[in-house]
């Protein structure tokens, strides 16, 4: 049992009704010859230990700027969602996505459905949005990151996740997979029963991962700050994916 509750700390990365309590003061958009962007400004409260304390954040969704029409409006090949609090990150998140007909619209509406897509957060996303802290995980890198989540679409309906983060206790560095399968090719609920095999690694003496995850991670960092499209090598992906034992059987999929 405490293993099964450690692994379940590992993947406790969840983004979902996170921003619900944010008071959305301001929105626009920014646009240059490359791309879009959406920025939202607001603020939140988040109460911690009996503290209660005000935050100023500022949300940016990012896109390239095409032709756009009503009906493909949300079909974006890549997209970046930021949110700050002042110049610090709370989270950013990165995506690749493929264009299929939206679910919850009329006919010929169009999509984006991430099939690689790569999240990274601070302990500030714990503090503001979570309104708890979490001191069991330090700093990655220089700019505060402590969790690192890739998820790449294999096959029709599953996707691997690889997780990384750093145990503030032990000061290693650990990877963590698991393959999820879902009950549709957009992948939005997981098939019930479907339990995922979950593996933890220690990435310090792999040498595949001491080059390709820090590569992989520095590439979309790049691409977050120019705001362009990242330019994947299939191969590499495959690689990066071998370390779930269970996902060895299947390959990168982009369009289904």
């Amino acid at each position: 049992m405490r293993i099964l509750s450690a692994f379940i700390l590992f993947f406790n990365f969840s983004f979902a009704n996170s921003d619900e309590k944010i008071i959305w003061k301001d929105e626009g958009f920014n646009t240059t010859d490359t791309y879009i962007q959406e920025y939202y400004i607001g603020s939140k409260k988040s109460l911690i230990n009996g503290n209660l304390k005000n935050y100023d954040l500022t949300y940016l969704k990012t896109f390239p700027n095409i032709k756009y029409n009503k009906k493909n409006w949300k079909c974006r090949p890549w997209m970046v969602e930021e949110m700050k609090n002042d110049t610090k990150n709370v989270y950013r998140i990165y995506s690749l996505n493929d264009c299929l007909p939206c679910l919850d619209k009329g006919s010929g509406y169009f999509c984006s459905y991430p099939y690689f897509k790569m999240e990274f957060k601070t302990k500030l996303y714990d503090e503001i949005l979570m309104d708890r802290k979490d001191n069991k995980f330090s700093e990655i890198s220089k700019d505060g990151t402590t969790h690192v989540k890739l998820s790449i679409n294999l096959s029709s309906r599953e996707v691997v996740e690889i997780v990384q983060k750093k145990f503030k206790k032990s000061g290693k560095t650990r990877l963590g997979s698991r393959l999820i399968k879902y009950n549709t090719k957009y992948r939005e609920i997981p098939s019930e029963g479907s339990e995922p095999i979950t593996v933890a690694r220690d990435i310090q003496s792999a040498v595949l991962f001491g080059t390709l995850f820090p590569r992989l991670k520095r590439d979309v960092n790049l691409s977050i700050e120019n705001k362009e499209k990242l330019n994947l090598r299939e191969k590499d992906i495959n690689t990066i994916i071998s370390i779930e034992p269970a996902a060895q059987k299947f390959k990168f999929q982009t369009r289904d």
